[in-house]
C-alpha cells in the first residue's frame, strides 16, 4: 500500500493480521518462595502437566522455564544472626532455606515432567520486610537469555507469581547500595544472582 497525504490530512483503513500457525511459546514461570507463598507451592505441583495440556491447543512448540526468588540477604531485609541465616523461619519453629536473591532452576524444556519435578523439590525461605526482590529476578530472567533459553522466534512470556510487593530502585540505600543496577546478566555458575554473594561479602 502506498500513500500520499497532504500534512495534517487523516485517513483510516483496515488490515487483517493473521497468527501464525504453532508459532513457538516460551513461558518462563517465576516464583516467590517467601514463607507466605508455603500453600501457594503446593498447589502448583501438577502446574507443568496443566500448563502443557491447555498450550498443547494452540501450539506444539511450547516451552516451560523455572526461576525462584525471595530477598536481597542483607539488613534491614533479614535477620543475620548465624541461627537466622541457617534457618530464617526458626522463630515460627519451621525449618526453611537461607535466604537468597534470585536462582534459575530450569531453563527452557519441552519436558513437563522436568518442570514438575523441579517444582516438587522447592522449599520456601524467608526474609523480615513484606517487599521481595522481584524486580532483580525479572531482569535477570530477561537479560540472561542464554541461561535462560529464550528462543529468537518465539513468543516469549514470563509469569511473575507473587504475593507481595516488590523493592523498587534505590530501596536498597537502607543497607547502604547506592549503585543502580546496571542491566547486565549476573548468574553465577550454580545460576544464581552473583551480585547477591557480592553483598553479603
Amino acid at each position: 500500500m502506498r500513500l500520499q497525504l497532504r500534512p495534517g490530512s487523516q485517513l483510516s483503513f483496515q488490515i487483517q493480521v493473521q497468527q501464525p500457525e504453532d508459532h513457538p511459546v516460551d513461558i518462563y514461570y517465576l516464583m516467590d518462595l517467601s514463607a507466605s507463598m508455603f500453600d501457594d507451592l503446593k498447589m502448583i505441583k501438577d502446574l507443568g502437566s496443566t500448563l502443557s495440556k491447555e498450550m498443547a491447543k494452540l501450539t506444539s512448540k511450547f516451552r516451560l522455564g523455572f526461576g525462584s526468588f525471595v530477598e536481597k540477604p542483607v539488613l534491614p531485609f533479614i535477620k543475620i544472626t548465624r541461627e537466622e541465616l541457617a534457618n530464617p523461619c526458626r522463630s515460627v519453629d519451621f525449618e526453611c532455606l537461607p535466604t537468597f536473591g534470585y536462582r534459575h532452576l530450569l531453563s527452557l524444556t519441552s519436558s513437563t515432567d522436568k518442570f514438575n519435578e523441579i517444582i516438587s523439590k522447592q522449599q520456601v525461605s524467608a526474609n523480615i520486610d513484606v517487599p521481595e526482590c522481584g524486580f532483580d529476578a525479572i531482569m535477570q530472567a530477561a537479560v540472561c537469555g542464554d541461561r535462560i533459553g529464550w528462543r529468537n522466534d518465539s513468543m516469549k512470556l514470563l509469569v511473575f507469581v507473587s504475593d507481595a510487593d516488590s523493592h523498587f530502585g534505590m530501596d536498597s540505600k537502607m543497607s547502604g547500595i547506592v549503585v543502580p543496577n546496571d542491566g547486565e546478566c549476573h548468574l553465577d555458575d550454580n545460576n544464581e544472582y552473583s551480585m547477591t554473594a557480592h553483598l553479603v561479602r
